[in-house]
Formats: C-alpha cells, structure tokens, sequence
C-alpha cells in the first residue's frame, strides 16, 4: 500500500485473513505501473 490508511481499505491487513488469495493483482500491476511512470517522470533533467 502506497498509504498509512491501508488498515481501513482492507480489513485483512496483516491479520490472519492477510492471504495471497486475497490480493488484487490487477489494481497492484496498474499502481506499479502509474508510480513507475511518475519516478522516472520526476527524475527526467
């Protein structure tokens, strides 16, 4: 999670229900993705 609040988007967060079986690949690729963009975006002189 990208934020501090990632206990009150999941409630599985870094419980006992915290399984890979409950990720959202889709939402993670995209997020990898668009943060990618924005570093190298950033970092461009």
């Amino acid at each position: 999670m990208l934020t501090d609040t990632a206990n009150f988007r999941n409630p599985h967060y870094h419980g006992p229900g915290d399984t890979v079986d409950r990720l959202d690949y889709e939402t993670i690729t995209r997020l990898t993705v668009a943060l990618a963009k924005a570093i190298k975006t950033m970092t461009r002189r």
